[in-house]
């Protein structure tokens, strides 16, 4: 898959998420892209451990991702290399209701890949 520029693989990235296709998800990352993941102290180097992490958040019912949209900042590295960075709810239902996460997210992208990210760190915010 190709993309005109950064914001666009967030959003797909995002879509993957919402749909729960976990395929499509792990499509998104380069084979040798690293993930810091929001919900695991574990970095996840390789595609079964990333696929790993994403069934298990996956597996949180109503799980999904809303954007923060004027956090969001991209940075041109040149060609076709840009880092991505901003905020963004994680939220999933639970017996008490709905379950917010607000996490701070740092994207590299490489737009002329067909898995165009290449770096993903994604933390919880602090409460203040």
């Amino acid at each position: 898959m190709q993309f005109d520029n950064p914001r666009s693989v967030l959003q797909a990235w995002m879509d993957a998420v919402h749909s729960g296709n976990l395929d499509a998800v792990e499509a998104m990352y380069a084979n040798d892209a690293v993930l810091i993941p929001t919900f695991s102290r574990k970095f996840r180097t390789g595609a079964e451990s990333r696929a790993d992490y994403f069934k298990q958040v996956a597996s949180k019912p109503g799980l999904g991702v809303e954007l923060l949209e004027d956090s969001v900042n991209s940075q041109a590295l040149g060609g076709p290399v840009h880092i991505l960075v901003g905020l963004y709810n994680w939220y999933n239902d639970t017996a008490e209701g709905q379950n917010v996460v607000l996490a701070r997210f740092t994207y590299v992208i490489d737009l002329s890949s067909d898995g165009p990210i290449v770096h993903h760190h994604s933390s919880e915010c602090p409460a203040t």
